[in-house]
C-alpha cells in the first residue's frame, strides 16, 4: 500500500498517516468526504475515500483518493467494492462529478474505473515520480447527476464555451516570444529577455526584471 500510485514516493510514517487521516476524518465530520475502509477478520485489507473540491466554483466535484487493497488481497474484488461503494454514497448527496488520478502503468486500475462509468479526459506525460522513474498521470472523471436548470457549456462545438481548437481536437500553439507583445507595447518599465531552449518540446523561458534606470 505504499508508492507512487498512491501519493507516496516513499512508505509515509505514522506521523505523516495520522496528520493526513486526521485531515480526512474533520472533511468526513463536516460532510466533505467518505472514506470507506475493507475489513477482512479485523484487519484492514483496503481502502479509499473521495474529498469534495475545496474551490468554491469546483465544490460540485470531488476528488476520488488512495484507493488501495492490499497485494495479498488483490483480485477478490475489494476494489471493485470500494469504489462502487464511494460512488454510491457520492450519489447521495449534492456533488455533480467524481475526479481521479491514475499510474499510467496501473492497467489493472485504469480498466476498473472504466469499467465502472469513468472516462479518461487527459494524461500528464512522465509527471508522476517513483525514484528515477516517472509515469503518465491519467485524469479520469465520471458525471453523476447535475440540477436540471444546468447548462453544459464546455462540450458543445459551437456557442458560449466553444473554440476551433475543440472543434479540430487540438489546441494552437502560441509563440511563446509575442505572450508579452501587449505588456511590452504598454510599459517602458520592465526589460524583457526570452529565451526558446527547446519550443517544440514547449521548454521556453522568459525572464522579466526591472530596468537599471528606474
Amino acid at each position: 500500500m505504499t508508492g507512487g500510485a498512491i501519493g507516496y514516493s516513499q512508505p509515509p510514517s505514522r506521523d505523516e498517516v495520522a496528520i493526513w487521516l486526521n485531515s480526512l476524518l474533520d472533511t468526513v465530520h463536516r460532510g466533505h468526504s467518505c472514506f470507506f475502509v475493507s475489513l477482512y477478520d479485523e484487519t484492514v485489507v483496503g481502502m479509499g475515500h473521495w474529498r469534495r473540491r475545496t474551490e468554491p466554483y469546483l465544490a460540485h466535484s470531488a476528488e476520488v483518493e488512495k484507493v488501495m487493497v492490499l497485494p495479498t488481497c488483490q483480485g477478490r474484488g475489494i476494489g471493485k467494492e470500494i469504489v462502487q461503494r464511494l460512488i454510491q454514497s457520492a450519489s447521495k448527496t449534492d456533488l455533480e462529478m467524481l475526479s481521479l488520478s491514475v499510474r499510467g502503468n496501473n492497467h489493472a486500475a485504469i480498466e476498473l474505473y472504466q469499467h465502472l462509468g469513468f472516462a479518461e479526459w487527459g494524461r500528464q506525460p512522465n509527471v508522476i515520480e517513483v525514484d528515477n522513474e516517472r509515469f503518465d498521470n491519467v485524469r479520469m472523471s465520471l458525471r453523476l447527476c447535475s440540477p436540471s436548470a444546468v447548462v453544459f457549456r464546455g462540450s458543445q462545438p459551437v456557442g458560449p464555451g466553444a473554440s476551433t481548437g475543440r472543434e479540430l481536437g487540438t489546441y494552437p500553439s502560441p509563440d511563446p516570444r509575442n505572450l508579452l507583445d501587449g505588456l511590452r507595447q504598454d510599459s517602458e518599465q520592465v526589460t524583457y529577455d526570452t529565451e526558446v531552449s527547446d519550443p517544440e518540446n514547449g521548454c521556453v523561458g522568459i525572464l522579466v526584471h526591472g530596468n537599471d534606470n528606474l
